[in-house]
């Protein structure tokens, strides 16, 4: 047998024709064993041991007899220790015959790896059966999937790797058969983190769902809060403009398609007598419907009496009433109305006079529900003023103008003028209407963002106000020193690597 002996230099550079080790004495002092590892695989295993008896000048320790047994030759260019039958079939004695003998030991140099062994895992790819398509299986977390630290080699079989998989193997959610979720985790175990769940995202500050358009695009999961996919938002601080919005009639792009009150406006022509017929031949102008001042039709040819207008009755006073260039024609006597407000619209529920002309006192038309307001009569200009100034409901009280008695009436309030301001974003509750005090409650009190929560009262929700927010009283104490903090507020339980606003003030 040719014995392979331990060379113990200061280090190790190779190998001469005849297999003796080439040293050279002038390296330093090892600090770990690939210090000494000098790749050749007869050397065997050297370890870095400064102060061992055996050790070299560098502190490197060969094993005495190579990388071989006894009655084995080591072959540096296989890489094998090949075992000699004629001094023994069982180099190693772990109970099984070298191949090279008859039998199937595929390294009889390492009583730890023989067919038929139970594989371990371990760190080393070390094999233990002679086999290796197999591994130690270890499922710490239970969920199938073996620890990737289970491994021989880095062999295929099958389209396989012979080693387990799971990246790992303390999260039960983590293994190859788990589908990727955005958490900012490597759930399925092949390499890349979070891949086909992150995507670009826009921020939506007013929850409406739709992205703000001015704002650039940042990668985030999809469930992320005040963020959406899309970037469709032309204002992003009103939830009442975006694509999917209804266009209503107020000089606004509500439905951000870049153009205003389309569908909504109607045209409309200078209605001076408020008789609900505009001036006959007038220029008409793209406007709301129950815009002041202005009506649907242009029929009335003397728009400074109310009573002139096509289709009205011909009455005997001496001019065209019904515009059709004719006076007094077939004029008969018709009823006179009471008219108390002077607001030429008579009160039909009181005793008329009948007469071919004008009564003092009294007008031709009816239409009047409330004969002692001259802002209220059919027909009339809808004020903000919580009455029925047009009779629309036979008078009385308008409650859609200023359902909660604050005031202010509502922004989408079907009224103009009057001693009520139309600003109003949220007319259910009392305490929000434009110029409002912000309470420190979250709500928009004053409507300048159109209604809606105010985060930067209370930016991380733990129910306190920051020192600086623009707000006073309301149920939430202007008390938080770290409003992005849920945990730092006056009152909190303290903390072990945290700061009460106590110890901030």
């Amino acid at each position: 047998m040719l014995a392979v002996t331990a060379v113990v230099f200061a280090f190790i550079s190779g190998c001469g024709s005849d297999g003796t080790l080439v040293t050279d004495d002038a390296g330093a002092v090892c600090s770990s064993d690939p210090d000494c590892d000098s790749g050749l695989f007869c050397t065997g295993l050297v370890r870095c041991a400064p102060g061992a008896p055996l050790a070299d000048a560098r502190g490197c320790v060969a094993p005495p007899n190579g990388a071989c047994r006894e009655g084995q030759t080591c072959v540096e260019l296989s890489r094998l220790c090949l075992t000699d039958c004629s001094v023994t079939e069982d180099a190693d004695g772990d109970g099984v015959l070298a191949i090279e003998c008859g039998g199937g030991d595929c390294d009889d140099a390492d009583p730890a790896r023989f067919p038929g062994n139970v594989e371990v895992c371990d760190t080393l790819d070390h094999d233990e059966d002679c086999d290796p398509r197999t591994f130690g299986f270890r499922d710490q977390d239970r969920d199938g999937s073996p620890d990737q630290l289970c491994c021989n080699r880095a062999t295929e079989v099958d389209g396989e790797d012979a080693c387990g998989r799971d990246c790992d193997d303390n999260a039960p959610g983590t293994n190859p058969n788990t589908s990727e979720v955005c958490d900012g985790v490597d759930n399925d175990c092949d390499g890349s983190m979070d891949e086909n769940v992150v995507r670009l995202l826009y921020p939506d500050l007013d929850d409406d769902g739709a992205g703000d358009s001015a704002s650039p695009p940042i990668m985030g999961c999809a469930d992320a809060p005040d963020l959406v996919s899309n970037a469709d938002d032309c204002d992003d601080g009103n939830s009442g403009r975006n694509p999917g919005a209804p266009e209503v009639c107020d000089g606004v792009d509500n439905d951000c398609d870049e153009t205003v009150d389309e569908g909504v406006s109607i045209t409309l022509y200078p209605d001076a007598d408020n008789d609900g017929h505009g001036e006959l031949g007038a220029a008409g102008v793209r406007s709301c419907p129950g815009a002041a001042g202005f009506a649907a039709t242009a029929t009335d040819c003397d728009d400074d009496d109310p009573a002139t207008r096509v289709g009205a009755p011909e009455i005997c006073d001496a001019a065209d009433n019904d515009c059709d260039e004719n006076v007094d024609e077939g004029a008969v006597d018709v009823p006179w109305y009471v008219d108390s407000d002077g607001d030429t619209f008579g009160d039909a529920t009181l005793p008329t006079v009948l007469s071919c002309v004008p009564v003092a006192g009294r007008v031709a038309r009816d239409g009047d529900c409330v004969d002692s307001n001259a802002v209220i009569f059919f027909g009339a200009t809808e004020l903000c003023d919580r009455l029925d100034n047009n009779c629309s409901s036979g008078g009385g009280v308008e409650s859609d103008e200023d359902g909660d008695l604050d005031g202010h009436a509502a922004l989408g309030a079907a009224c103009s003028g009057g001693p009520l301001p139309k600003d109003d974003c949220n007319d259910a509750i009392a305490t929000m209407y434009g110029g409002a005090p912000e309470a420190c409650d979250r709500v928009d009190n004053d409507c300048s963002s159109g209604g809606g929560v105010e985060p930067n009262e209370d930016f991380d929700v733990d129910g306190h106000a920051a020192l600086d927010a623009a707000c006073s009283g309301g149920p939430l104490p202007k008390d938080d020193c770290v409003d992005t903090l849920a945990i730092t507020h006056p009152g909190t339980n303290e903390q072990i690597g945290s700061a009460s606003c106590r110890d901030r003030v």
